[in-house]
């Protein structure tokens, strides 16, 4: 049953929230008073005691812990039936893996589902297939006026660049990544590369040529910085797999969309 103060979901028979404690709606306990008229404040703590002493406590559980079946940091897992799914994924990976190939995999199902809770069991799991193996995860938001905003959070989560700095910052991150990975490429591609994909994603690095271009020039700049963002992922993918994951796919705009077709066509061919 799902708590209606602090939405928890709980995964025993008890009367009350695992999680705040509140009596759930609909259980004896919520319409039982004392004898004088109190609210059950005090019954429910009583209750818990006599709980916590009939309850399961694993050994690896904390003495410390609040509750002996639901321990700090500790969830019983939600992923349940998804074995087939997480087989096919772990095959497209190896895939991956072994034949240096690219796939665009899209998760779809209703709201609730556990399609985020799949992701991430996956992006757990996947380390074992290769130690080396890098991802980065963002969400797709609706922000009309940076159609590409998405893939901008992308890299800062690939970048360990946290909101908190700005696009400048992010901009001389994204150009210290460029470099790294081009180093024996010329300089000004390099640079060029760089200046592009701060240019889609909405970064700024000094000096760029296309810093805060009028309409009319920045259509024929997006195939540009199109290509410039497939090769650096490509060259980030060169020496071990990498995993891009966009949640909620379905705030993606049409121009983003666009873009990652043609940066998987890129990576595929």
């Amino acid at each position: 049953m799902r708590c209606p103060q602090c939405n928890h979901i709980n995964i025993t028979a008890f009367e009350f929230c695992e999680e705040c404690l509140c009596m759930l709606p609909g259980t004896s306990w919520t319409r039982i008073t004392t004898t004088d008229g109190d609210s059950f404040d005090f019954l429910e703590e009583r209750l818990l005691e006599s709980m916590k002493e009939s309850a399961p406590v694993h050994p690896e559980h904390s003495d410390s812990s609040p509750f002996p079946w639901n321990p700090p940091n500790h969830r019983v897992d939600p992923l349940i039936g998804r074995d087939k799914q997480l087989m096919n994924a772990h095959l497209l990976l190896k895939e991956v893996i072994q034949q240096w190939c690219a796939h665009m995999v899209l998760v779809l199902g209703n709201q609730g589902v556990g399609k985020s809770t799949f992701v991430k069991r996956f992006l757990l799991e996947a380390p074992r297939l290769d130690p080396d193996l890098i991802y980065a995860q963002a969400f797709c938001r609706d922000e009309p006026t940076r159609p590409y905003a998405a893939i901008g959070w992308l890299l800062r989560d690939y970048m360990n660049t946290p909101p908190q700095l700005d696009e400048w910052m992010a901009g001389e991150r994204l150009l210290h990544e460029v470099r790294e990975r081009f180093t024996n490429e010329p300089a000004h591609e390099v640079e060029d590369i760089a200046h592009l994909i701060a240019f889609l994603v909405g970064f700024k690095i000094e000096n760029s040529p296309y810093l805060n271009p009028n309409e009319d020039d920045a259509q024929p700049l997006i195939p540009r910085a199109s290509q410039a963002l497939t090769r650096f992922f490509g060259r980030l993918a060169y020496n071990q797999p990498v995993i891009l994951v966009l949640d909620e796919a379905q705030q993606a705009s049409g121009p983003l969309l666009s873009l990652i077709e043609l940066v998987v066509e890129g990576l595929s061919s």
